[in-house]
């Protein structure tokens, strides 16, 4: 009879609408058979790639962590690194097993138990799971450096007082010379200790030089490191001149430039727009420009918002490549925007691109998509900014003041307002045809409304026939406005009570406005017409200067260039507000830091005194025992006198008169033969275990030579009964020896 813990629950569904698969599977995890039970683990991690949750199935699951097969402690691990935080009681009761997981033989299995551990966040096994990393940290597999490398930010947000010993460990992981365990490494240096500068003194021309080989995520965590410190550490480039170690970080991002990860590409654009020179950022415009005209929509905005910032600072850099920027009826809309302001900024840039942008922006601003022609329209009033393109541009938005779409003929008054604070007079005869667009009440939006009231107030003394017809036609719609139109309204009912001559139509005009605004429902405009009217009609000192005030010179609108608040590519950027977590970009340091703080200590060469085998075919038998004592480091001495000598050479001399005689065939023969006793000599002699401690080091030793150089095999064996062989070639010799 089953429990009521294997029946089916409400929770559960939320794993299978069939309840009876659900039973299917606690039924095969609990039958002890190693394939079902592997084949169930299988179609639950098939689940969660799914998206369902399979929380229930955790107290059937945590039991087989002891299980003895590899593939199914596998899935076992994958499982519980999902639910080890939602589950951490139960997990904690396999953490023994999870330490014993450390030791296994299996690199695989020792980095999923490592990442278990850090999954479960309780402060409790902080202890635990520092030693793990630790030895994990050391281990002979990258696969588990790295996997210590992942652990070392989930226990620094567990256990902050753990800071100082996991600074260690970052400090050794990031010297590690696999690229596998440096992307891992740089991101906990990151995340843990990004204030410790010290740390990457000695390791930033490594890290430069490895960039090329990280893996792509990696090399994101590369750049974000070694950007803040060449900017930490270098000086701010000066007329193209750089330092060799903020030149090898330039240097080492170029091959990225052609990465199939599009972040990596855009990471490296904006590292050389942060630390590199024209000439540096001239080499990422033509990646930049593929990623800005790919398929991808995503990509493709990311890439324009980095144009676009490159533009504002850079246009002539941008500028070639003008034709990338023609915007189509089926893009999105948010990325035709993106171009028109990208295409705005390069004719107000670089004027030779002007007259080809204006008839681009003039073609959209015809189309049926509103806010894509109110946007170009916009652009117009921007590029005619420009003192050589101002009256051509003018023309262009004269004609789509009478657009029968009210934003479009809107923001054409609003651009023209701001243009005709430029030359006022040269433009009378404009400011009369929008006067009078306003008194046949044609002026659609809020926006356009304003502009015309603020130009008829501004140059009332231009028209002083047509500014009172406005006035009363803004007096008679008061009511019916919004709050902005009927500020602006009441601005010109002031300005106008200021003038010299005031008739008397216009004297009740701006006194009914006045009463009106008195009581209106908003405090604002009660507040400015209270101030208004004490400031004209009161009998202080200040309304002496009333007209002074109100009629003062304007200064023309300047519109902000670029958003730069915020570093180019990051989610900041892009939303205009601070995100979190976001860090802004470090200055440049004063002075540079010195160049031998990334330089590695010398390695202290250690010189091996090393005796060659005789010199000459005629040295004797007792000279060669000689060398091969020296050769072992004996420590006895050589006692043979000059007797001994001439009678080895008397020996030496008879021998190769013998060798010499015997034909090939002989001496390889022989050189088999002697090869077979010189393995069975060293088999004994390893067997007999060398019972006396100080027996020296035996070298047995086979010269063997024909009419070619032979190789000398020697076999050398040690104290503690290692035996290795070395073949080096040797001069012809027909001695064959075996010391001992």
């Amino acid at each position: 009879m089953k429990d009521a813990s294997s029946s089916g629950s409400a929770d559960d569904g939320a794993l299978l609408a069939d309840g009876k698969k659900l039973e299917d599977l606690r039924n095969a995890l609990e039958s002890g058979k190693d394939q079902h039970q592997i084949d169930a683990m299988k179609k639950v991690i098939g689940y969660i790639a799914k998206g369902r949750n399979a929380s229930a199935l955790f107290p059937n699951i945590v039991k087989l962590v002891a299980s003895s097969q590899p593939e199914l402690k596998k899935l076992v691990y994958v499982y519980l690194e999902r639910y080890a935080e939602e589950q951490q009681d139960l997990a904690l009761l396999s953490i023994s097993t999870f330490q014993r997981g450390l030791k296994d033989h299996n690199q695989l299995i020792r980095g999923c138990a490592l990442r278990v551990m850090s999954s479960i966040r309780l402060p409790i096994i902080s202890p635990i799971l520092l030693q793990g990393i630790s030895e994990a940290s050391t281990d002979m597999s990258p696969y588990v450096r790295k996997t210590a490398a992942h652990a070392i930010p989930k226990l620094a947000s567990i256990d902050p007082t753990t800071r100082d010993q996991l600074i260690e460990i970052i400090s050794r992981l990031l010297g590690d010379r696999a690229p596998l365990v440096a992307g891992s490494a740089v991101l906990a240096y990151l995340r843990v200790c990004s204030d410790r500068v010290d740390l990457l003194h000695k390791n930033y021309r490594k890290l430069c030089q490895m960039l090329i080989d990280v893996d792509e995520w990696g090399q994101l965590r590369f750049l974000e490191v070694l950007t803040r410190y060449a900017r930490t550490q270098f000086t701010a480039p000066k007329a193209g001149k750089l330092d060799f170690d903020h030149q090898l970080l330039l240097t080492a991002c170029q091959p990225l430039l052609l990465s199939r990860n599009a972040a990596v590409v855009l990471k490296v654009v904006v590292t050389c727009q942060e630390l590199g020179t024209d000439e540096d950022i001239s080499k990422t415009i033509g990646p930049l420009m593929a990623l800005a005209s790919g398929d991808r929509r995503e990509t493709k905005f990311v890439a324009l918002e980095h144009v676009y910032r490159l533009a504002c600072s850079s246009p002539h850099l941008v500028s070639p490549y003008l034709k990338n920027f023609t915007i189509f009826w089926a893009e999105p809309e948010q990325t035709a925007l993106l171009k028109i302001k990208i295409l705005t900024k390069l004719a107000v840039g670089s004027p030779g691109t002007a007259h080809q942008v204006n008839r681009e922006l003039e073609t959209i601003s015809f189309w049926d998509k509103e806010k894509l022609a109110t946007e170009a329209v916009r652009s117009l009033g921007e590029i005619a900014t420009v003192p050589e393109l101002t009256q051509t541009t003018l023309v262009k938005l004269m004609t789509l003041i009478n657009d029968k779409r009210e934003n479009v003929s809107g923001e054409a008054v609003v651009s023209i307002q701001k243009l005709i604070q430029i030359n006022p007079e040269r433009n009378e005869a404009v400011i009369k045809k929008l006067a009078r667009l306003f008194i046949r009440e044609t002026a659609g939006t809020s926006n356009a409304k304003c502009s015309i009231l603020w130009l008829v107030g501004e140059y009332a003394n231009l028209i002083p026939k047509v500014a009172p017809d406005v006035l009363r036609v803004a007096a008679k719609a008061f009511i019916k406005e919004v709050d902005e139109v009927k500020m602006h309204t009441l601005t010109l009912a002031a300005k106008m009570s200021v003038q010299k001559e005031i008739p008397e139509q216009v004297a009740l005009a701006s006194t009914y406005v006045f009463n009106l605004a008195r009581y209106d429902q908003s405090y604002d405009l009660r507040d400015r017409a209270r101030f208004l009217k004490n400031l004209i009609f009161g009998q202080s000192e200040l309304s002496k200067f009333a007209k002074d005030i109100l009629t003062a010179e304007k200064p023309f609108p300047k519109k902000i260039e670029s958003d730069e608040r915020f570093r180019c590519g990051t989610m900041s950027s892009s939303l205009g507000i601070e995100a979190r977590m976001y860090s802004a970009l470090p200055d440049y340091a004063l002075e540079a830091s010195p160049s031998s703080l990334r330089e590695l200590p010398k390695p202290i060469k250690t010189v091996q005194a090393k005796t060659t085998s005789s010199k000459k075919t005629s040295k004797s038998v007792s000279s060669s025992e000689s060398e091969s004592e020296s050769e072992s480091e004996s420590e006895s001495e050589d006692i043979s006198g000059p007797d001994d000598e001439s009678q080895s050479e008397s020996e030496s001399d008879s021998c190769s008169e013998s060798e010499s005689s015997k034909s090939e065939e002989e001496l390889s023969e022989e050189s088999a033969f002697v090869n077979t006793a010189i393995t069975n000599a060293a088999n004994d002699l390893a067997a007999d275990k060398l019972a006396d401690p100080k027996n020296q080091p035996v070298e047995i030793k086979e010269d063997i030579s024909d009419t070619e150089a032979t190789p000398v095999a020697n076999i050398f064996i040690s104290k503690d009964m290692k035996i290795s062989r070395d073949l080096s070639p040797e001069p012809k010799s027909t001695v064959s020896s075996i010391s001992d």
